[in-house]
């Protein structure tokens, strides 16, 4: 299946396919991450909702500060990044949900 274009810019075309920019650009986006992810005031056990998560870049960050009874849904993944959720270390606490939620 063929990332639709918002993934595909999420992917690669956000830093025009280069591997020194992405790094760059890393810092900024998982200092922001974490802002969001500090401001949350996560408990072990939450159960977390990403809604629009795109590559899952807030998900993600919530798995690693969640304890072993915690659990991230991933809502409405893009095509081309869903595929990423299992290949997370901890893809036994994710959910995906690839529609709208209620």
């Amino acid at each position: 299946m063929t990332p639709d274009k918002w993934a595909q810019w999420l992917l690669t075309r956000r830093d025009g396919n280069s591997a020194g920019l992405r790094a760059r650009n890393a810092r900024d986006v998982a200092a922001f991450r974490d802002g969001v992810l500090e401001g949350a005031g996560l408990a072990a056990d939450d159960v977390v909702l990403d809604v629009g998560c795109g590559t899952g870049l807030i998900g993600f960050g919530a798995l690693d500060r969640l304890g072993p009874n915690g659990q991230v849904i991933f809502q409405r993944c893009l095509t081309g990044c869903a595929r990423r959720v299992p290949a997370h270390r901890q893809w036994r606490r994710t959910v995906q949900l690839c529609g709208s939620v209620g």
